[in-house]
């Protein structure tokens, strides 16, 4: 399909959300701990009303890297304070709170941010350095010999870093909460596309799309890394590895600047040529992003739209995530808003908080939309009295909810009464009650005793009447297209830290195995299960067809079935 439209809105993952940044506007959409979408939104200043350095060839390359890199950061640290907001503060961040008059959440994001950002130099600018000082005293390289030498050594530098790096992003997304992030990261290529190729923006719409765009970070990251081992090899060759160092970290911007001009050059053109080129970046996507669910679409749509509007309508409002601010500070602004009445600045905390005086001198963090009320109120714009009835009557309900669940789970009785079989069973009566009900009336018998709801201290286990087996559950697949995490198979991979598909060759293994223990049993049941079994489709015909082998050989018959989604459904697989 064509593409009928373009669009300058761009974006990045953050933690478990999206940011998406047009012509003046930038929105970060997030879905917090109780599954709602936030979103935090604010104008910027157009590139066009930017000082001249920011349009000014190459120069503009470095200030866009730079700009962008501190607006990544910080949105990636003020998506995480979403989380840190929903959680009431521990006792070490109250102490901490109160006693150094700073948030532990931003002290621990600012330590990771540096920590983070000392392991990128280790990585990509040290360990390549020397590990090709290594190289040259293993094969007693004369360095100083010519100039040629001197360009290959820099090259090979270059070769070794982009290989970390490559390695860096493989590596990272075998992590769980990584690669939710690049689960994010697709989600937001998939909306960009979906709105490029005309679509209506809906989950259904961007679902189709591909997880690879063109204008992606990736890309422009690789084709910074080969700029930056052509110019690096440019500068020579000293045997001292701190000014090597040195030397490379203060050419950054130098290769920020070429970088940003040949990809907006690139950006022009269509041909062989220019596919070529992005090809090695666009392949890297295929790391930095992964397909999905359907709830990460929502989040980078209501991103996608938010910016779109704002472009579109200067007028409307700015939103804000409703963190957690520090209290000492919010009772500063309060106090100044009250003219330096502490008294009055007080009464208003305790208003909007419904706490006493003695109950607000331990409070350590108080809500953004809390902390604008006390503003409002202590500047008149809202009534104090009408406020603290609001909150008195919110607290209330609150207390009462509490109250009828904990009555709830106090009156809650466990379940002792079980059917006329299950009592038999469990008095060592198996008299008429098959292989199948006998096993499935220990298993239940088993968990209940687990949760301390069956009243025996010991279930016997009694062995089957036969060992014959006539059903099979395949796992062809322990990955899924959809990766819902409430899923109980950890979005597919079943706690396994890995995800992969079955092989042909032990599927048919399975089988055979299943021939061999069915006894005189004729009929045989194989289910294919995930994770998403339908990713592993060419292998779940050859073991079918497998199965039809058998059958003939044995005098077996299978009945197969595939437990699954049908997301990937199409009319090859429904023939089949």
């Amino acid at each position: 399909m064509a593409r009928k439209r373009c669009t300058s809105i761009g974006g990045q993952a953050v933690i478990e959300g999206v940011m998406m940044r047009g012509t003046r506007s930038m929105a970060t959409a997030v879905r917090d701990e109780k599954g709602n979408i936030v979103v935090e939104s604010k104008y910027i200043k157009p590139t066009k009303d930017k000082n001249f350095l920011f349009r000014t060839p190459f120069l503009r390359g470095i200030f866009n890297f730079v700009g962008t890199m501190f607006m990544g950061v910080g949105t990636l640290l003020r998506s995480g304070e979403v989380f840190d907001g929903e959680t009431q503060p521990s006792k070490v961040e109250k102490w901490f709170a109160k006693t150094f008059k700073v948030d532990v959440f931003s002290v621990v994001m600012a330590f990771a941010v540096v920590v983070g950002v000392a392991l990128s130099l280790l990585l990509f600018y040290f360990l390549p350095q020397l590990a090709v000082t290594g190289i040259a005293a293993l094969f007693k390289i004369d360095t100083d010999a010519n100039i040629g030498v001197q360009i290959g050594m820099n090259l090979l530098e270059g070769a070794i870093r982009m290989l970390i790096f490559v390695a860096y992003i493989a590596a990272t997304a075998l992590m769980k909460d990584v690669r939710r992030t690049y689960m994010y990261h697709g989600a937001e290529h998939k909306t960009i596309s979906c709105y490029e190729h005309g679509l209506e923006l809906t989950v259904e719409n961007a679902r189709t799309m591909s997880t690879i765009h063109d204008r992606c970070g990736t890309t422009f990251m690789f084709l910074t890394m080969v700029i930056s081992v052509l110019v690096f090899s440019l500068t020579g060759w000293s045997d001292r590895l701190w000014l090597r160092l040195l030397l490379r970290l203060a050419l950054i911007p130098i290769v920020a600047g070429i970088s940003y001009e040949v990809l907006k050059f690139l950006a022009k053109f269509d041909n062989k040529f220019v596919r070529v080129i992005k090809a090695p970046g666009l392949a890297l996507q295929k790391l930095t992003t992964r397909q999905p669910s359907d709830d990460m679409l929502e989040v980078a749509i209501a991103a996608f739209k938010t910016v779109q509007a704002m472009d579109e309508d200067p007028n409307l409002p700015e939103l804000r995530f409703d963190t957690k601010l520090l209290a000492h500070k919010v009772q500063k602004q309060v106090v100044e808003a009250c003219g330096g009445d502490e008294a009055k600045a007080k009464e208003i905390m305790c208003a909007v908080l419904a706490v006493s005086p003695e109950e607000l001198e331990h409070v350590s963090h108080i809500k953004h939309s809390k902390a604008e009320l006390m503003l409002m109120i202590a500047k008149g714009e809202a009534d104090l009295e009408t406020e603290r009835e609001k909150a008195l009557a919110a607290k209330a309900e609150e207390e009462r909810q509490l109250a009828a669940s904990e009555t709830a789970e106090e009156t809650e009785q466990p379940q002792d009464e079980c059917d006329e079989k299950t009592a038999r069973v469990l008095e060592g009566d198996t008299t008429d009650v098959s292989d199948e009900e006998l096993k499935a009336i220990l298993e239940d018998a088993e968990a209940l005793k687990e949760q301390g709801l069956l009243y025996k201290e010991e279930v016997k286990a009694y062995p089957m009447k036969s060992h014959e087996v006539k059903a099979l559950c395949l796992h062809v697949s322990h990955d899924c297209n959809l990766r819902c995490k409430y899923c109980f198979a950890d979005t597919g991979e079943y706690h396994m830290h890995s995800r992969c598909l079955l092989s042909a060759e032990t599927g048919k293994k399975a089988l055979d195995w299943l021939v061999a223990h069915s006894g005189k049993r004729k009929n045989l049941e194989v289910d294919f299960f995930g994770g998403e079994p339908l990713m592993n489709f060419p292998v779940i015909k050859e073991v079918v067809a497998y199965g039809r082998e058998l059958e003939k050989r044995y005098g077996k018959v299978f009945k197969f079935t595939t437990t699954t989604n049908a997301v990937l459904m199409n009319d090859e697989i429904m023939d089949f």
